[in-house]
């Protein structure tokens, strides 16, 4: 039995699985860099639009300068001498994972998952501390955060970060070997092994366990959040949805990619060593089930590969087509794929070889070890040959330019219809507030806020959302050039598409509204997609009640008497008539 189990079933041959897709937009790598010795990971910290930190497998952390492509001379951070492994190629230990605190900017936290010379090789979960200054972290005060075994040098696992809710997720390999001897990955009692590990580093020290994880109180370690995993080779949540990636390393025959929605990972099994990817691997493996079943899964053979590296899905600006694509590829034959999520829960796969294996200056793009994520969404590529790649549009033209960050309306962006992205990060506060109730009170404070102007193209509801945003917004909507405070309200929303807002609102032929998008909460940055809809009225003037063509006092005493209710088409938001459906017909008298 499997949990949402999927109509996507691979045939034989690996190709099988590549699905054929619309044209999507077309891709290249761009080498970055070179010069790196054997890395493993890339990331970014919360904010920092202008570096890259990169995990060298010895035991350091070099910073990658976006601006200039250039690596410093020095390192961010060395524990070479607490590390063991990583000094080849083919040695699976090492310094394999990196995690910045949400907090990071003001806390100075980051956090680092190693194989030690302590215990022969156990993993080691530790926080260090920003140093002095922005480029240099500090080695007093590190906190040992969790250890556990390892029986074997193979299977580390090695992926942390933090989730959408602020806990540190910890990705632990099955602790090697071949076929888990041990059945660690579904024992969930005393051992760590073959699991996600779910933790709050602020809620205690060196942490407290999340009161909703699944054993608490129950059979099972509590740290324990899912488990049946063989070896976690590089995951992602999705910046935007919370979703996760997880890239699962197979025995002999297979690979596999698991798409887990928010709400269904809390206790998954993913089936290991029952199962490997979407087949029966062991039926002495103490468990029924039910499983996780991956949504796809390639072979080993020279069409699929032997080893999975796991990606991101792409949420950059550069590449507007390929938001949610997912890539990854196998580190043995330099195979790359994108998938994408359909709406019947499926995924699209895509062969991107032809796009990734040469790069754009004709060095080839193998030993991929890991994908990286910039703080703007735009993914690399690492290779343990020493490199780092970019994935960019085939034409060369990398640029995007999202609005700004700004409180300044004089300054707002004009939009159209259609998809606009633009980030927060560094964007100033506004000094008034925003009436829920769309009242003429000051309201709630707005964080960080952006503006842009739309202008109607006839009469019409204009609906305008930020559903997919990095951050909690609160959406307002003004019906003058620049708002004066919270007087000129006439729609506002808060919350109400997931994290996000989403508001309808009726607007006349040639009407400017101003849009402003800031967020609920102090210090919640991040990039934003704002989405204009517009559907034009058969009506070409719904303010005029009566249908004398004109619009007055008459009109005036329909709508107060109508007050509450959805009898007219003017009631644009749906919500009853109210003080913005008054404002409309104000704006259309005579």
């Amino acid at each position: 039995m499997s949990i949402r189990r999927r109509s996507l079933v691979l045939a034989a041959a690996a190709a099988s699985f590549i699905a054929t897709l619309a044209p999507a937009q077309e891709v290249a790598s761009r080498l970055v860099v070179s010069g790196l010795s054997r890395p493993v990971y890339a990331t970014h910290a919360p904010g920092d639009e202008s570096r890259l930190f990169v995990l060298e497998k010895q035991g350091r952390i070099r910073i990658l300068n976006l601006d200039t492509e250039t690596l410093n001379s020095d390192y961010f951070l060395d524990i070479d001498s607490l590390v063991t492994g990583g000094t080849s190629t083919s040695d699976e230990r090492g310094l394999l994972g990196l995690a910045f605190h949400p907090d990071y900017q003001n806390n100075g936290y980051f956090y680092v998952c190693y194989t030690a010379t302590a215990g022969s090789g156990d993993t080691y979960i530790r926080r260090y501390n920003r140093g002095a200054d922005a480029d240099h972290a500090s080695t007093a005060g590190a906190l040992t955060i969790m250890s556990y075994d390892q029986p074997y040098t193979n299977h580390n696992g090695g992926f942390i970060e933090f989730g959408p809710d602020g806990y540190l997720y910890i990705f632990s390999g099955d602790g090697g070997s071949g076929g888990d001897p041990g059945n660690r990955a579904q024992d969930i009692t005393n051992q760590k092994l073959g699991k996600i590990l779910r933790i709050d580093v602020d809620g205690g020290t060196p942490y407290a366990i999340p009161s909703d994880n699944p054993f608490v109180d129950s059979t099972g370690d509590d740290e324990i959040y899912s488990y049946g995993l063989r070896n976690p080779w590089r995951c992602a949540f999705d910046r935007e949805t919370g979703d996760l990636w997880i890239a699962d390393v197979g025995q002999n025959a297979r690979e596999e990619v698991n798409f887990v929605r928010s709400d269904e990972l809390s206790g998954a099994n993913f089936g290991w060593k029952c199962r490997e990817g979407q087949t029966t691997y062991s039926n002495s493996c103490g468990s029924n089930g039910p499983f996780f079943e991956p949504q796809v899964q390639y072979l080993h053979n020279s069409a699929g590969g032997y080893s999975i590296t796991g990606g991101y899905p792409y949420r950059g600006c550069a590449m507007p087509e390929l938001q949610g694509a997912y890539f990854y590829a196998d580190y043995v034959l330099s195979n790359f794929w994108s998938a994408v999520p359909q709406k019947n829960g499926n995924l699209s796969v895509q062969s991107r070889n032809g796009d990734l294996r040469v790069s754009t200056s004709g060095v080839s793009v193998n030993q991929v070890s890991s994908f990286g994520e910039d703080a703007r969404g735009e993914i690399y590529i690492v290779s343990q040959s020493g490199r780092i790649f970019k994935i960019v549009p085939a034409d060369g033209s990398e640029s995007c330019d999202p609005p700004p960050a700004n409180d300044d309306c004089a300054n707002a962006i004009a939009v159209s219809t259609g998809d606009t992205a633009f980030t927060t990060v560094e964007a100033s506060d506004s000094s008034f507030g925003v009436p829920i109730s769309c009242s003429t009170a000051n309201g709630p404070s707005v964080y960080s806020d952006v503006w842009f102007t739309y202008e109607a193209p006839a009469n019409g509801f204009v609906t305008i959302g930020t559903c997919g945003s990095a951050f909690d917004s609160r959406l307002t909507v003004y019906n003058q050039s620049c708002p004066n405070g919270a007087s000129s309200v006439f729609a506002c929303g808060d919350d109400e598409c997931g994290d996000d807002s989403q508001l309808t609102t009726l607007a006349l032929a040639g009407q400017t509204l101003v849009i402003r998008v800031g967020s609920v909460s102090e210090d919640d940055q991040g990039p934003g997609n704002l989405t204009i809809d517009f559907d034009p009225l058969d009506d070409p003037c719904p303010e005029d009640l009566n249908g004398d063509d004109t619009v007055d006092g008459a009109d005036l005493g329909l709508l107060l008497s109508a007050w509450g209710t959805t009898q007219y088409d003017v009631d644009g938001n749906g919500d009853g008539i109210s003080g913005s459906d008054l404002g409309i017909m104000l704006a259309a008298w005579g």
